[in-house]
């Protein structure tokens, strides 16, 4: 049982019956000149004690201007048609509606192509084996679909338009690529890999291993059909357990599936956004709000321009922070990751 006392104080200067000024005082305080006879905490809407004026002066009723710390725990328990503005309103879903405008600064980072990348340890817990995956992000190329180029057989491709190897081993080869996003297993390998492949085929492409470390998913789609040089996408990389089937999705529009014979294992291993482990991968333009989960998001749910925190969210990156070395990781894990190189810019999607 919760119980909340309203401490009392004795008055001792002049008394007022108005919350104006002493908004979030209790009765018998401040005692600086003044003293309440009422209430003007949040919790007195719940004891019915508040003083007359104190819903017109102190609630905040669907805005959080001048209330960014939020609501006190209690009140949120007495009173819960009041909305929040704390960074936990996000997970529970309920902000206030001008909580994004008034209480967070919307940012993204950009990585310049050549060494920049965030680095983010594992997650607290790895999932349970076999589920679904969403990985996820709001991304701006610098560079337009390339042409075909044909391939160089003395780097070991065989030509086609993609094998199976992730970036990284002698399989792939010296093929260029820009990484959305790359985690590595209990072994070290590469396990997750979500980015584009550049030639011969300039292809998003998701490729993961399954538990035995091989490569099981392989789904890819030509950016010549979706991408538009310096206009924000939103990319997603779902495995859907129920149906056995991997699928890309560019800004809400299915791309590509395949079937998948074996579940690849869940991204919760040390992570990297922007580059792999290995030099020749790293991402040219802006990345923004990246979100690993175990669940098929898509189709079902709407894509958010800035993520909400869930049960099934692995990790979270806002990248709000606007300076630093950190990148703060909203989810349950908080695995807060480290920016090398990356430049803080307010460029974030529309």
């Amino acid at each position: 049982m919760l119980i909340v006392f309203h401490v009392l104080f004795a008055a001792s200067a002049a008394s007022t019956d108005s919350c104006s000024g002493l908004c979030g005082y209790l009765q018998g305080q401040p005692g600086d000149g003044v003293t309440l006879e009422c209430y003007c905490d949040e919790a007195c809407v719940g004891y019915g004690d508040c003083c007359s004026d104190y819903a017109g002066t102190c609630q905040t009723t669907g805005s959080c201007a001048g209330q960014c710390d939020g609501h006190d725990w209690y009140a949120g328990i007495l009173a819960p048609e009041l909305c929040w503005c704390d960074e936990s309103c996000l997970g529970y879903g309920d902000c206030c509606g001008d909580y994004w405008g008034e209480c967070r600064t919307g940012g993204a980072l950009r990585f310049d192509g050549v060494d920049d990348f965030v680095e983010g340890p594992p997650a607290a817990t790895a999932g349970e084996a076999g589920s679904s995956i969403t990985i996820e992000a709001w991304v701006k190329f610098d560079e337009g679909p390339r042409p075909y180029q044909l391939p160089d057989f003395r780097d070991g491709v065989d030509g086609g338009a993609l094998n199976e190897a992730l970036p990284g081993t002698p399989e792939f080869g010296a093929r260029s690529c820009r990484t959305v996003w790359a985690s590595k297993g209990d072994t070290g390998d590469l396990e997750h890999w979500f980015g584009r492949v550049l030639e011969p085929l300039d292809m998003l492409t998701w490729l993961a291993a399954d538990a035995s470390g091989t490569t099981t998913l392989t789904v890819w789609a030509p950016t010549s059909t979706w991408l538009v040089a310096g206009q924000w996408h939103h990319l997603a990389a779902v495995y859907d357990a129920t149906d056995a089937e991997a699928r890309l999705y560019v800004d809400g529009v299915e791309r590509q599936a395949e079937p998948v014979a074996s579940p690849p294992n869940v991204p919760a291993g040390p992570k990297r956004i922007g580059a792999t482990w290995e030099p020749g991968c790293t991402h040219d333009g802006v990345i923004d709000e990246v979100r690993a989960s175990t669940r098929a998001r898509f189709p079902a749910e709407p894509i958010d321009i800035e993520y909400a925190l869930d049960l099934d969210t692995l990790a979270l990156y806002h990248f709000d922070e606007g300076s630093g070395t950190t990148a703060v990781d909203d989810s349950a894990s908080g695995a807060n990751a480290v920016v090398q190189g990356a430049t803080w810019t307010t460029d974030a999607p529309p």
